[in-house]
């Protein structure tokens, strides 16, 4: 039962690029929720999603033997939910939040690397969550220059 979870319905078996998968999955997700919710509501399903992919990410962890396998794209859809948090739905933002979370999330500065060291599922979902928290400020800097 976790393994389709925290592969993001199989995207993390994708042979090249599974985090990438991941966030294609989780942009779809957003592009599909966000506009029927308010930012309560968006908050709300960010944090669902970071706590269940602790749980499930800790799991296959636990049953795979390693830490942080590729297959494992909870965290890249709960980061892609955190960067668009308060966002629209528009091409040109899932564009722009898809770009910078990628960015963010294979570039790993300083303390987005560093989290990723926590323990069991936290390390797998915290660099995620603190890469998402960055695009997301940059999202809104993004939404409050262009009115």
């Amino acid at each position: 039962m976790v393994y389709p979870i925290a592969t993001g319905l199989g995207a993390g078996y994708v042979p090249k690029g599974p985090g990438t998968a991941g966030s294609v999955v989780g942009t779809v997700l957003i592009w599909l929720l966000w506009p029927r919710l308010n930012l309560l509501g968006e908050g709300l399903v960010c944090l669902a999603l970071v706590f269940i992919g602790v749980w499930v990410s800790t799991l296959v962890e636990r049953d795979m033997g390693s830490h942080d396998p590729q297959t494992v794209v909870i965290d890249e859809i709960a980061g892609i939910g955190i960067t668009f948090l308060g966002s629209g739905t528009s091409l040109m933002e899932l564009a722009l939040g898809f770009t910078l979370f990628r960015i963010f999330d294979i570039w790993k500065p300083h303390l987005i690397g560093r989290s990723g060291n926590l323990p069991e599922g936290w390390g797998v979902m915290a660099d995620d969550v603190l890469a998402g928290m960055v695009a997301a400020s940059i999202m809104f800097a993004y939404r409050w220059f262009t009115g």
